[in-house]
């Protein structure tokens, strides 16, 4: 359920992303991407179906498969199946 809230809310969680069949992002992992932690997601089960990430953090990054839309429920673009998720976030470090 958090990961669900988070990923439809564009909040970054302080724990691992989970689908109803397995671990998607793991705090833990290699490259410790861990800030500002938004995407696009489709799980059927819990109906997810995030296709257009709104996100207070950054005003001009926007992700999209293939076109944009106002908001969510107006964009017809998403992922094609289940259990597919594309996220993208930062380390929190400045630009060089």
């Amino acid at each position: 359920m958090n990961s669900y809230l988070a990923v439809k809310n564009g909040v970054t969680l302080n724990e691992n992303y989970l689908s109803t069949s397995s671990m998607w992002y793991g705090q833990n992992q290699q490259y410790r991407i861990q800030q500002h932690i938004f995407g696009i997601a489709r799980d059927e089960v819990t109906v997810l179906n995030q296709k257009h990430p709104e996100v207070s953090h950054w005003s001009k990054l926007i992700i999209s498969t293939t076109g944009l839309a106002d908001n969510n429920v107006a964009n017809t673009t998403g992922l094609p199946s289940n259990q597919q998720y594309l996220m993208i976030g930062d380390n929190n470090l400045k630009q060089a």
